[in-house]
Formats: C-alpha cells, structure tokens, sequence
C-alpha cells in the first residue's frame, strides 16, 4: 500500500495552535487519517494534530517540531481513535525521524513530514488520505482537531466542523489582513477554530473521495472568535513531500 496523489497542498494560516470552536464530536472512523501527536523536547511535552498519507508518513505543521530553536526529541503518534484520553483500541505509533521544511522559519513554509517507525495497515478506523488540488472559493471544507473547544478550556476528543473558502478580495474585509494569491480565506459555516490544535488537515470530499487541501499551521490572534481563517497554495511542497516519502534507489 504506498499513495501517491500529491497535486497541490494547501496549508491553513489560522493562529498559534488552532482547536475547534462550536464544532461536533466526530464518530469513530469519521476521519480515520487524523492523527495525534505527542512531541517531546527533553522535559517538555506538547501536543498537536497531523494526518496519515502514507503508510509510513504523517503531514504537520513544522512549528510542532520545533520550540525557540529546539528541534523534537521523540514523537509519539496515535491512529484510529477519538480520544486521546482514552485510546483503546488506537494505532501506536513513535517516530524520531521527521523532516522540516528547509525554508522554515515562524508561520512562513511552515510544513513537516514525519516518518513511523512501523508501517500501518488499513483498517476500519485508520486509512491515509489522498492529497487535492487547487482550492476555489466558494466551496464548503472540513476542518478537525483535538483539543479546546472554546479559549482556555482543555479537550481531548476530536471535534470537527466546517469553513468556506471566500475570495482573496474579500479576506481583508473579514480578517484585516490581505491575502496574497498563493493564499485562501476562508470563513466559518457553523463553528470556528480556537487557539490550540496545529497540524491537523483540512479536507474536502471530491467526487465521493475526501483529499486533503490544508494543514492546520497557527494563528487566529484573535482567538476563538476570530471569522477567518487565512490557506495558504503551497502547490510548490508536493515536489519537497515526493522527496521524502519516495523510495529512492
């Protein structure tokens, strides 16, 4: 099993460590290539959120990875579940290799792949999702994550809810910030995104398939209250992403 679907990705600006605000709790195998992470940098632990692609790779944001200019000691990877509190039944996975974009610095070519020390197979509830192409505006996506729910409060399930793309045009008049074209606003149906939760997808069905458009990067300053949520076309990555996750001989 190796997929190799990678046209455009598209990677969500929203503020640091974005969570789900007045979303639903997901079922079980609603999302099965949402992945949670447990990043350790010696005494320290955070969490954050990424997605299955391969079945040796997970995609998240590359400021998980790195702290004030101290790079992941481990990382611990969980498949297949809705609660990372209680995890029976989850896919375990560890990881200390992992890739960070070499353009990296703050929210700019914040993007990171990292590699399972083990491979993993298809299952009811854990299963890789396919990567999409361009992003129009207009068009209703997904976005899912653990952890707050609303500012300050602490959750351990995962929650999703949905967003629609808006034109760049119309990005500064909701946001006070404009978008350039290698980036897409987009805005919330019925719940928002809260500080917490990085490198979880953004994802859209097309054509009865669910792909992946975003990575969930940072940056709602405005915490949970914020209307928009600012992707970035990082069309440019799928050549960095094949880099990595291709065997090469």
């Amino acid at each position: 099993m190796r997929f190799f679907y990678y046209n455009f990705l598209v990677i969500i600006y929203l503020s640091l460590d974005s969570r789900i605000m007045d979303g639903r709790e997901a079922t079980l195998g609603q999302f099965p290539w949402q992945a949670s992470l447990t990043i350790n940098f010696n005494s320290r632990r955070f969490f954050c959120g990424g997605s299955l692609i391969d079945e040796l790779w997970v995609l998240t944001a590359a400021h998980c990875l790195e702290k004030e200019g101290i790079l992941a000691s481990n990382i611990s990877i969980l498949l297949g579940t809705i609660d990372r509190a209680n995890a029976s039944g989850a896919v375990l996975r560890h990881s200390s290799e992992y890739y960070i974009h070499g353009n990296y610095f703050r929210f700019n070519n914040d993007i990171a792949l990292v590699k399972l020390n083990e491979i993993v197979r298809d299952t009811e509830n854990v299963r890789a999702i396919m990567l999409g192409n361009y992003l129009d505006p207009g068009l209703n996506v997904e976005v899912s994550g653990f952890g707050r729910t609303q500012d300050g409060l602490i959750n351990t399930k995962l929650h999703y809810t949905e967003l629609i793309t808006i034109r760049n045009e119309d990005c500064i008049k909701t946001s006070g910030s404009p978008a350039p074209i290698r980036e897409v606003c987009a805005t919330p149906v019925n719940g928002s995104t809260c500080p917490g939760d990085s490198g979880s997808p953004l994802v859209m069905q097309v054509n009865g398939i669910w792909k992946q458009f975003g990575v969930i990067i940072g940056g709602l300053i405005h915490g949970c209250q914020s209307d928009t949520s600012i992707v970035s076309r990082i069309s440019y990555y799928r050549d960095w992403i094949l880099d990595k996750i291709v065997p090469h001989e």
